[in-house]
């Protein structure tokens, strides 16, 4: 039996002090310890400006700094707190990571994990390095879209001190994609995972039983307000980022048509405990007090009972300038609350479609108050409004895959850092095996990523491949591994499927039949494909074995769909391929390497082409392509290729030139790095083992295209190619000369 694998959420401020992240990870204790894992916490003493009520009067502040407090339990799990200095600074950061590196240090059964939940700052980098060279796997949860400099200078300084730690990581995990296409643009290569938050549906769910309504009833009783009268309500702590100010001036201007509407603000009162938001809540206490019915305003305070709250209220509004994925918002929908949300800094896809799922609006009391003055006055639009949130929060939101997600990350984070800890020699590029897993054994079978950026000769090296008996190589380009890397949200729905929609859905990733028109020789940039594929086995393949258990389990079962449509069966030895165009603008290299490389043992074949061909080519399909962003697209490829042989597997840049002019030498280096046999046939361009045309941008033709290498020559201008010499990297070009022999 495998030993429980140790998970350490570390937050230098915890319950009963917490933001938005520290209280959703507290509320996944219960389910990760009923998944087996040994949870254990660690945090400190708020900072002084970072006190609320219910941590004010406790004496942890009698301890000196570094000393440990009495331990606690929290859901379950041990609590370990550490006095820290009230004020930021390197002794903070020092005490509250070296005390990580304890608690990490001690006897454990089986791996350990450390997931950092907030505050994370540059100069933690040294900590996370030393906990990865103990054999610690190491985590951080980026819930919050980060506050960024306006000025040039200060922004480039800035992501590059994160950049830098949030490289020094395992993995990040996130719960909003904006926030992952943000880590990606500032220059982040190291793992994320995109994992939505998930809703308890049976702690969060509308008022719909006789007891849940006689709650909702003693509530409002207590506060004083009357079982009819309607009620707004908005959650988060009482800061200017939270926009209580808003939700107060909305219920204002609300009053002269509902002047029974009372305001709930839920959320501890940051603005009583922090100095520098002594004007902020003097204007807040002034505002209400003007309004003519101070008696209707309600501040919760801290609480752990979110959910009687929502319950007892009409409609939601959170007025927030800046989020990752709000929990409030999910909340507030699986209650069964009309929701009004205002654009803010780190708006995405997770929470639902603006318009459908709730009522997206400026950040302006105007703005506010227009739908909610609307819902209030009619019930059935409330009713409605309620019912398509609900509806939302529980076909994507549902808790349990999210603590799945969770379990199957830390579990295969926790196995590789021991491997890696067993095994310090291990080059940059070289894989270990996982722990058995539903996929089988250790040894994850092979499988060859295959491809180029548009237009970068990938269907070149597919036609010299052609017909190999070695390789299960697919008649045309991958789009479902492509669009699943690049979509955290297409993960989510897919795992959600049934078996029985499970075709439809992996169709649909396959921009919508691709596989359909490659098979009837419809493709666009195909010829002779013609019933290469069985595709009734493929999609019978994907209903039998549908799991909604991982995106892992959605690439296996597409990879394995795909080598049945090939022909594959029990014995057949011959290796799978990954065949897909690359964006450099999308990441797709490791993207891509990322999610197949945990479940096959992945190495890839990645051609590179000169860019004064590559752009002559390009523009032939798109004239108004930017020359500045082609170029940084051309380096960010070339670096992401290290950051895949450092990562993922191994790498073989293949020139694109030297398959034109050297065809024998440069795919007998593919055989080698491949581990397949060459045949003389890999000489000849072919498409199902018959000559095929070329896709060309210039003119399709049988066979290899030579022209390919200087027709750039009559296409681009001088200033053109000196542009290329000076932006993109000398290694990219084809010889040192600049001329083509």
């Amino acid at each position: 039996m495998t030993a429980p694998t140790r998970l350490w959420f570390a937050s230098p401020h915890f319950y009963p002090t917490y933001g938005g992240a520290q209280n959703r990870y507290r509320h996944y204790i219960p389910g990760l310890l009923a998944r087996g894992l040994d949870v254990q916490l660690l945090t400190g003493t708020p900072l002084l400006e970072e006190r609320t009520e219910a941590d004010a009067d406790l004496n942890w502040y009698q301890a000196a700094p570094g000393d440990y407090l009495p331990e606690s339990q929290l859901d379950g799990a041990p609590l370990q707190r550490v006095r820290l200095p009230d004020h930021k600074g390197r002794v903070r950061t020092r005490i509250f990571y070296d005390s990580l590196a304890q608690m990490c240090a001690q006897d454990a059964a089986g791996a350990v994990v450390a997931q950092l939940l907030t505050n994370l700052r540059p100069e933690a980098k040294p900590w996370v390095d030393q906990l990865k060279n103990a054999g610690v796997a190491t985590l951080y949860s980026v819930s919050q879209f980060p506050s960024w400099p306006s000025k040039p200078t200060k922004r480039l300084l800035r992501g590059s001190g994160y950049r830098k730690v949030y490289n020094a990581f395992d993995a990040l995990v996130t719960n909003s994609p904006a926030i992952e296409v943000f880590l990606r643009d500032i220059g982040v290569t190291t793992r994320i995972e995109y994992i939505p938050n998930g809703v308890d549906l049976q702690r969060f769910r509308p008022p719909d039983t006789e007891q849940l309504q006689c709650e909702r009833n003693a509530l409002r009783s207590r506060l004083g307000i009357d079982t009819r009268a309607p009620v707004m309500i908005t959650v988060g702590s009482i800061m200017p980022r939270k926009g209580p100010d808003l939700a107060i001036q909305a219920w204002r201007r609300l009053l002269s048509d509902f002047p029974d509407l009372h305001l709930l603000l839920v959320g501890p009162r940051q603005d009583k405990y922090d100095e520098r938001l002594a004007e902020f809540s003097a204007g807040l206490e002034q505002s209400i007090a003007d309004s003519g019915a101070p008696q209707q305003v309600h501040f919760s305070g801290q609480i752990d009972d979110v959910e009687n709250w929502l319950r007892a209220a009409d409609v939601f509004v959170l007025p927030t300038n800046r989020e990752g994925t709000p929990n409030s918002v999910l909340e507030a929908m699986a209650t069964g609350l009309p929701t009004v949300v205002t654009e803010f800094t780190g708006l995405s896809s997770a929470i639902g479609q603006p318009g459908k799922h709730f009522q997206l609006v400026k950040r302006e009391a105007d703005a506010i108050a227009a739908p909610l003055r609307e819902w209030l006055a009619d019930k059935n639009a409330r009713v409605l409004w309620g019912e398509s949130g609900v509806s939302y929060i529980r076909h994507e939101m549902d808790q349990r895959i999210t603590l799945d997600r969770y379990t199957n990350l830390y579990i295969e984070l926790g196995q590789r850092a021991l491997q890696r800890h067993r095994a310090p020699g291990l080059g940059p590029a070289t894989t270990v095996a996982v722990p058995p897993t539903e996929f089988g054994s250790p040894d994850r079978p092979p499988l060859l990523v295959l491809g180029a950026p548009p237009r970068g000769g990938n269907h070149l090296l597919r036609g010299l491949l052609d017909n190999h008996p070695q390789l299960l190589l697919p008649p045309d380009e991958d789009y479902f591994i492509r669009h699943l890397s690049r979509h955290p949200l297409l993960q989510l729905r897919g795992m959600l499927v049934s078996p029985d929609r499970a075709p439809a859905f992996f169709r649909k990733l396959q921009k919508d039949g691709h596989l359909e028109r490659v098979n009837a020789g419809m493709g666009t940039e195909v010829f002779g494909s013609e019933g290469s594929l069985d595709l009734e086995a493929y999609y019978r393949y994907v209903q039998a074995h549908h799991r909604r258990a991982s995106p892992d389990s959605l690439v296996r079962n597409h990879v394995e769909a795909m080598a049945a449509a090939l022909g594959h069966s029990w014995g057949d030895e011959r290796m799978r391929v990954c065949f897909c165009a690359l964006q450099p603008s999308n990441h797709d290299v490791t993207r891509v390497g990322a999610l197949l490389s945990r479940s096959y043992r992945v190495r890839g074949v990645f051609l590179v082409r000169d860019p004064r061909a590559h752009l002559a080519s390009k523009l032939m399909r798109n004239p108004g392509l930017s020359l500045s962003r082609f170029c940084r697209r051309q380096n960010r490829y070339w670096n992401e290729m290290d950051v895949f042989a450092e990562r993922f597997g191994p790498v073989l840049r293949l020139r694109f030139e030297q398959m034109i002019t050297d065809t024998e030498t440069a795919m007998r280096e593919v055989c080698d790095f491949v581990g397949i046999e060459f045949t003389p046939r890999m000489l000849e361009y072919t498409q199902g083992g018959v000559a095929s045309l070329s896709n060309s941008s210039f003119d399709t033709q049988p066979g290899i295209d030579r022209e390919v290498l200087t027709r750039y020559q009559d296409v681009l201008p001088a200033e053109t190619v000196d542009y290329l010499y000076q932006h993109c990297r000398p290694e990219l070009f084809w010889d040192t000369t600049r001329e083509f022999a």
